[in-house]
């Protein structure tokens, strides 16, 4: 009976071994560095920091809304992959509710004449905005994989 036990007890040893992911771990510390973004947006708003061309347009003409986004959206991205990092159920939701801010702010930004300059003098262009949502909704799936995994409780 001892040796039922024993053997038991190495697989409850290597399940507390692997409590996280890799794939958390880098997505909590990719979201961490995100919020250095605060301290260039910053800079550029405090006019410390003085952007040139289409950038800097598109920071002249931000608006209320474009700027509780800006420092909004990385706090909150943040938050989704601190409650990842906890493996905490509240992740997904947290993530599925920043869908419709996403979509607003997009639909905000294609109205924004100095914006579609900025994305259009980038080298990837909008595809540099795609790339961001579908990088966002793989979030999404696979904080989904791991709820149904059992891994967030």
């Amino acid at each position: 009976m001892a040796s039922n036990h024993e053997k038991k007890q190495p697989e409850s040893a290597e399940k507390e071994k692997i409590k996280r992911p890799l794939l958390v771990w880098i997505i909590f510390i990719y979201a961490t560095f995100s919020l250095s973004n605060l301290i260039s947006y910053y800079f550029i708003v405090s006019g410390n920091l003085v952007i040139e061309g289409p950038a800097g347009e598109y920071h002249k003409s931000l608006q209320t809304l474009d700027h509780v986004f800006n420092v909004f959206a990385p706090i909150y991205f943040y938050i989704c992959a601190l409650q990842l990092f906890r493996l905490k159920e509240i992740a997904l939701k947290l993530y599925l509710g920043y869908i419709p801010i996403m979509a607003a702010l997009l639909t905000h930004n294609l109205f924004s004449p100095t914006w579609r300059a900025l994305i259009e003098a980038e080298p990837l262009g909008y595809g540099s905005t795609a790339i961001s949502f579908v990088l966002y909704f793989a979030y999404i799936y696979y904080a989904y994989l791991l709820l149904k995994k059992g891994i967030l409780k």
